[in-house]
């Protein structure tokens, strides 16, 4: 086999089963995705897979493990199982919501979370009344809400999503990491990469406000961690739908090493440096896990060309 090494992409590992989010990962799956990692393929750092893979040190069947965003529970739950595990993560941080802050994506699951039963008006969002009942059967809402405002323009998404969180009942968790908490994430060995400072769709950015999110993210995460932050992740991370190549060339330019999306495969030495793959299997577990995990060796980047396209 080629040389190559896959790259999974995490964002939550919940203490336990979320019944209204049934595919985030939780702590009994992360620890069964973990024991297959640890058994069946060599877990390293990105950092250390980007540079073996061009100086030839790249061990077989390498997987790296990354977070997107700077969850709370990504220091209280899955940093305890990956020391447990021997294993490493990088951590994609997005500065604006660290501490006190919550994205707004988890506003709207929160908001759905705790309406009460019975009819609830969404004709804004395009979604009519809905019918809202147990909190197993939120989870179609859930997606539906996410998915109505997520590329809407900035401030009209956060108005909205705002709205929908303060008519919503329940009390309000810390879901974010602390400044101290991403210390502690840096002082046990884990790398930290940047994620902008408000996860915006790049796209719907124009390109001053797009180059402040990529610098300042950088800046600013460098500033609270102390980290040497080379390494950046796209919000959303679809090619041309949520990033584009001026923004490819952007992380180039604010000074990154590489940088990661969301599009399906493996890397090796013909993906573009600033557009490496990653993969979600989040929802699995055990056999089929390790089963998907081992397939996506053999899967090549998803829609996207392997030529670097900062010569374009």
């Amino acid at each position: 086999m080629a040389r190559k090494f896959v790259t999974l992409t995490y964002h939550r590992v919940r203490p336990e089963p979320d019944p209204l989010i049934p595919d985030m990962c939780h702590a009994e799956r992360f620890r069964s995705q973990l024991a297959v990692m640890s058994t069946y393929f060599n877990v390293i750092p990105l950092a250390q897979a980007i540079d073996g893979l061009a100086n030839g040190t790249l061990p077989s069947r390498a997987v790296c493990i990354t977070f997107d965003d700077g969850y709370r529970d990504n220091h209280d739950v899955a940093l305890p199982l990956l020391k447990e595990a021997g294993c490493h993560a990088t951590f994609f941080v997005t500065t604006g919501f660290l501490n006190d802050g919550m994205m707004f994506n988890d506003k709207l699951i929160h908001a759905v979370r705790h309406r009460r039963e019975g009819e609830w008006d969404l004709t804004e969002l395009g979604l009519g009344t809905q019918q809202v009942g147990a909190l197993s059967t939120r989870t179609n809402l859930v997606n539906d809400v996410i998915a109505a405002l997520k590329h809407r323009p900035q401030a009209e998404r956060e108005a909205i999503t705002q709205r929908l969180f303060d008519g919503s009942d329940g009390p309000r968790e810390r879901v974010m990491m602390t400044d101290e908490e991403l210390h502690t994430l840096g002082a046990a060995g884990m790398h930290i990469g940047a994620h902008t400072v408000t996860h915006p769709i790049l796209t719907r950015l124009d390109d001053a406000s797009a180059r402040a999110e990529l610098a300042d993210g950088r800046a600013d995460l460098a500033a609270r961690s102390g980290a040497d932050v080379r390494l950046f992740a796209y919000p959303n991370g679809r090619a041309d739908a949520d990033y584009a190549i001026d923004h490819v060339r952007m992380a180039r330019d604010v000074g990154f090493e590489a940088a990661l999306t969301t599009m399906w495969g493996y890397t090796d030495a013909g993906s573009p440096r600033f557009e490496l793959p990653r993969v979600g299997l989040e929802w699995e577990s055990g056999w089929r896990f390790g089963v998907k995990l081992w397939r996506c060796f053999f899967e090549a980047q998803a829609g996207q060309a392997k030529a670097e396209r900062l010569s374009a």
